[in-house]
């Protein structure tokens, strides 16, 4: 029965000790979150298949589509479909930079600085 006491203390102070860690994780998110919209940068992550998995609200204000609306979608097709091939024959493991016209939903243009910045997960 000891045991069984024993057990429940353990699980319960595991239990807690992930809560903390969800809490922390939910706390850094939010900081990176304001240090996005603090750099005034249209920040856009994509994955390995160019497919938008972050647009920061820079980039909804000047690009004109919510978050919602993009996400899972090939960013080139949708910002920059007459994208200079240069950009996207780049080496995906370097840094890379192009001025080029990108596109609002109400389909006015713009000339935008792309930058690309590989970001590897080595966990």
């Amino acid at each position: 029965m000891e045991d069984v006491e024993k057990t429940k203390e353990q699980l319960l102070e595991e239990l807690n000790s992930e809560r903390h860690k969800v809490t922390k994780l939910r706390e850094l998110n939010h900081l990176h979150q304001i240090q996005l919209e603090v750099a005034g940068q249209a920040v856009i992550m994509t994955d390995a298949d160019d497919r938008i998995a972050m647009f920061s609200g820079y980039a909804e204000r000047l690009y004109g589509w919510l978050s919602s609306e993009v996400s899972g979608r090939k960013v080139f097709d949708l910002l920059t479909p007459n994208v200079d091939s240069r950009v996207t024959s780049f080496d995906r493991d370097s840094e890379w930079e192009v001025r080029q016209t990108a596109y609002r939903k109400d389909g006015t243009t713009f000339q935008a600085l792309l930058r690309g910045v590989p970001i590897h997960d080595d966990s």
